[in-house]
């Protein structure tokens, strides 16, 4: 063979070589790509959950200023504002589009004592709503649930989670008897 033929089968071989390299490349970003998203999403989940702990805990922090009573309703955002310091903390990271709501206060514990609520850890202070604006409020309905089935929730105790849509109807969204502080 001449030496012109050789050279014209290595390249060929060579081209080959490379398209099926990009081929495999692209197979497995196509294959991978649903994982990378799947954990990118996951740590955002775990920021609003802990924004909502940091505004449940300032929530606590004001009650405890303010003889065990909770904020009202109207305005919480701007009552807690003393409490937290970045203001985008009251910002959901999870909402699409992102940045437009926010979390949400349940108005039937606007103005309660701490000391009236039974089973503190089943009664939401704060949730992500689907409702934009500041100082949001509502109950149940103003839920936002996410993609996965779940809802994120701040509890009277201080806590927070992830909630799966079938665990909502244990939680206590009802208005506490009223009591004043204990003496």
């Amino acid at each position: 063979m001449s030496q012109e033929l050789q050279t014209a089968k290595k390249h060929r071989a060579s081209i080959w070589l490379w398209v099926s390299f990009v081929l495999l490349v692209g197979v497995c970003l196509v294959t991978l790509f649903p994982l990378i998203s799947k954990s990118r999403s996951a740590p955002v989940g775990r920021v609003a959950l802990a924004q909502l702990k940091q505004i449940g805990m300032a929530h606590l922090m004001y009650s405890g200023d303010f003889d065990d009573r909770l904020a009202p309703c109207e305005g919480w955002s701007e009552t807690l504002a003393i409490y937290i310091r970045n203001p985008d903390l009251l910002i959901d990271p999870t909402s699409e589009p992102r940045g437009k709501f926010g979390f949400a206060m349940n108005e039937a514990l606007s103005g309660a004592y701490l000391t009236a609520l039974s089973e503190k850890n089943f009664r939401p202070l704060h949730f992500s709503t689907n409702i934009s604006g500041s100082s949001v409020r509502g109950g149940a309905e103003a839920l936002r649930i996410t993609s996965d089935g779940k809802t994120n929730v701040a509890f009277a105790d201080g806590s927070a989670r992830a909630i799966r849509v079938a665990n909502l109807k244990q939680l206590d969204w009802s208005a506490p008897k009223e009591e004043g502080p204990i003496k």
